[in-house]
Protein backbone atom coordinates (compact mmCIF):
# COMPACT_ATOMS: atom_id res chain seq x y z
CA UNK A 1 0.00 0.00 0.00
CA UNK A 2 1.65 3.14 -1.00
CA UNK A 3 1.65 5.97 1.94
CA UNK A 4 0.04 9.65 0.89
CA UNK A 5 3.64 10.71 0.40
CA UNK A 6 4.49 8.60 -2.44
CA UNK A 7 0.91 9.25 -3.33
CA UNK A 8 1.95 13.17 -3.95
CA UNK A 9 5.44 12.49 -5.37
CA UNK A 10 3.75 10.78 -8.39
CA UNK A 11 1.08 13.86 -8.53
CA UNK A 12 4.42 15.69 -9.16
CA UNK A 13 6.34 13.70 -11.02
CA UNK A 14 3.27 13.34 -13.73
CA UNK A 15 2.94 17.43 -12.98
CA UNK A 16 6.42 17.61 -14.11
CA UNK A 17 6.31 15.16 -17.31
CA UNK A 18 3.19 16.73 -18.22
CA UNK A 19 5.53 20.04 -18.11
CA UNK A 20 7.80 18.57 -20.76
CA UNK A 21 5.08 18.38 -23.20
CA UNK A 22 2.71 21.14 -22.62
CA UNK A 23 4.31 23.83 -21.11
CA UNK A 24 6.09 26.88 -22.18
CA UNK A 25 9.53 27.87 -21.83
CA UNK A 26 8.94 30.24 -18.33
CA UNK A 27 6.38 27.86 -17.01
CA UNK A 28 9.21 24.83 -16.89
CA UNK A 29 11.83 26.93 -15.34
CA UNK A 30 9.69 28.80 -13.02
CA UNK A 31 8.65 24.64 -12.13
CA UNK A 32 12.12 23.66 -11.84
CA UNK A 33 12.50 26.75 -9.65
CA UNK A 34 9.84 25.97 -6.93
CA UNK A 35 10.96 22.57 -6.84
CA UNK A 36 14.15 23.61 -5.81
CA UNK A 37 12.84 26.17 -3.32
CA UNK A 38 10.83 24.06 -1.49
CA UNK A 39 13.81 21.15 -1.49
CA UNK A 40 11.92 18.49 -3.34
CA UNK A 41 14.28 18.80 -6.51
CA UNK A 42 16.32 15.53 -5.05
CA UNK A 43 13.14 13.29 -5.71
CA UNK A 44 12.76 14.37 -9.02
CA UNK A 45 16.21 14.89 -10.42
CA UNK A 46 15.87 12.61 -13.77
CA UNK A 47 12.44 14.40 -14.71
CA UNK A 48 14.08 17.74 -14.00
CA UNK A 49 17.32 16.94 -16.01
CA UNK A 50 15.01 16.45 -19.03
CA UNK A 51 13.20 20.09 -18.56
CA UNK A 52 16.78 21.55 -18.49
CA UNK A 53 17.57 19.52 -21.80
CA UNK A 54 14.64 20.93 -23.56
CA UNK A 55 14.90 24.67 -22.52
CA UNK A 56 18.99 23.92 -23.42
CA UNK A 57 18.04 22.99 -26.79
CA UNK A 58 14.86 25.18 -27.10
CA UNK A 59 15.48 27.32 -29.98
CA UNK A 60 13.59 30.19 -28.44
CA UNK A 61 16.01 30.29 -25.93
CA UNK A 62 17.61 33.34 -27.47
CA UNK A 63 14.52 35.82 -26.32
CA UNK A 64 14.66 39.78 -25.94
CA UNK A 65 12.99 39.24 -22.65
CA UNK A 66 15.29 40.29 -19.71
CA UNK A 67 13.61 37.55 -17.09
CA UNK A 68 13.63 34.91 -19.48
CA UNK A 69 17.12 35.30 -20.97
CA UNK A 70 18.45 35.73 -17.39
CA UNK A 71 16.45 32.88 -15.76
CA UNK A 72 17.55 30.07 -18.48
CA UNK A 73 21.09 31.58 -18.58
CA UNK A 74 20.89 31.15 -14.42
CA UNK A 75 19.09 27.46 -14.38
CA UNK A 76 21.57 26.14 -17.38
CA UNK A 77 24.80 27.44 -15.97
CA UNK A 78 23.65 26.14 -12.60
CA UNK A 79 23.61 22.83 -13.41
CA UNK A 80 26.82 22.84 -15.26
CA UNK A 81 25.10 23.57 -19.16
CA UNK A 82 27.77 25.08 -21.24
CA UNK A 83 26.36 27.96 -22.05
CA UNK A 84 28.29 31.20 -23.31
CA UNK A 85 26.65 34.62 -22.56
CA UNK A 86 27.35 36.08 -26.19
CA UNK A 87 24.65 33.56 -27.25
CA UNK A 88 21.86 34.57 -25.03
CA UNK A 89 21.16 37.43 -27.94
CA UNK A 90 20.46 41.17 -27.74
CA UNK A 91 18.45 41.84 -24.42
CA UNK A 92 15.88 44.78 -24.83
CA UNK A 93 13.71 45.65 -21.57
CA UNK A 94 11.50 48.46 -21.64
CA UNK A 95 10.05 47.79 -18.33
CA UNK A 96 12.27 47.93 -14.90
CA UNK A 97 11.47 44.82 -13.27
CA UNK A 98 13.34 44.14 -10.21
CA UNK A 99 13.04 40.47 -10.25
CA UNK A 100 14.50 40.16 -13.50
CA UNK A 101 17.43 42.58 -12.33
CA UNK A 102 18.09 40.63 -9.28
CA UNK A 103 18.24 37.42 -11.53
CA UNK A 104 20.66 39.10 -13.64
CA UNK A 105 22.66 40.05 -10.85
CA UNK A 106 22.68 36.50 -9.63
CA UNK A 107 23.37 35.08 -12.82
CA UNK A 108 26.64 37.21 -13.15
CA UNK A 109 28.27 35.87 -10.15
CA UNK A 110 27.67 32.25 -10.95
CA UNK A 111 30.54 30.22 -12.01
CA UNK A 112 31.17 26.83 -13.42
CA UNK A 113 33.91 24.74 -12.97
Amino acid sequence: MKTRADVKKEVVRWTILDAATSYGLIQKMELIDTLQRIGVDYHYKKEIHELLRDIYYDTDGGSDDLCITSLRFYFLRKHGYKISPDAQGNISSDDDDVNCMITLYNVAHLRTY
